[in-house]
């Protein structure tokens, strides 16, 4: 639903840092769980929520971080976690989510080919502290050039992904290119970014 809200329908759900159209994306990332209000709401009554306000940061500087977080309100309303969304200019949310200063942030970044360099983003939670095997994975992933075991790091990864939830990876933003019949070469990475390389005019 979030991905639906917040793209307006233009992309699906993705819930792995390594994004879809990767040769690093095996079926381990397509793992997520599935939405369970009844589940939710056990789980939320087990640890003894006693209604304590949560507070989700966010900007509108960037449209799609506000729209998740105004969608993620909504889902945590309905199984009664009592969240308010804090709207911060860039600047300032940007000095908090690096200070780890936050309880809910809700931030994006671009897709990365390289699936090392959107993992170094856990560096903004706690998670390395708590559970070490992320660091030593990230680390691993920067010293090999075989892609086998880079998909064995990745894998790996986005099972303790699943089981420790440091973060929770919404969707990848679609681009959407378009150009004249006479643009010859135009192709896109799989990232979705316009790739520029030996394209040319025919008129």
């Amino acid at each position: 639903m979030i991905a639906k809200i917040t793209t307006r329908g233009h992309s699906t759900p993705n819930h792995s840092f390594v994004v879809k159209q990767s040769k690093f994306h095996t079926a381990v990332h397509d793992k997520w769980y599935q939405k369970d209000v009844a589940k939710a709401k056990a789980l939320i009554k087990a640890c003894n929520y006693q209604g304590q306000e949560l507070e989700i940061i966010t900007t509108k500087k960037y449209v799609n971080m506000y729209r998740q977080a105004i969608a993620l309100q909504a889902q945590l309303s309905e199984v009664g976690v009592n969240a308010k969304v804090t709207v911060l200019e860039w600047p300032v949310l940007l000095k908090r989510f690096v200070d780890k200063d936050y309880q809910i942030c809700s931030y994006a970044i671009g897709s990365r080919p390289n699936p090392t360099n959107a993992y170094e983003y856990l560096a903004r939670s706690n998670i390395f502290k708590t559970v070490p095997r992320f660091e030593e994975l990230l680390a691993m992933s920067k010293e090999t050039a075989d892609d086998n075991e880079k998909i064995k790091i990745f894998d790996e990864m986005h099972e303790l992904m699943v089981e420790h939830v440091p973060a929770i990876v919404m969707f990848n933003t679609n681009q959407t290119p378009s150009y004249w019949n006479y643009v010859k070469g135009f192709k896109v990475f799989a990232t979705g970014h316009p790739r520029l390389w030996n394209v040319r005019l025919e008129k």
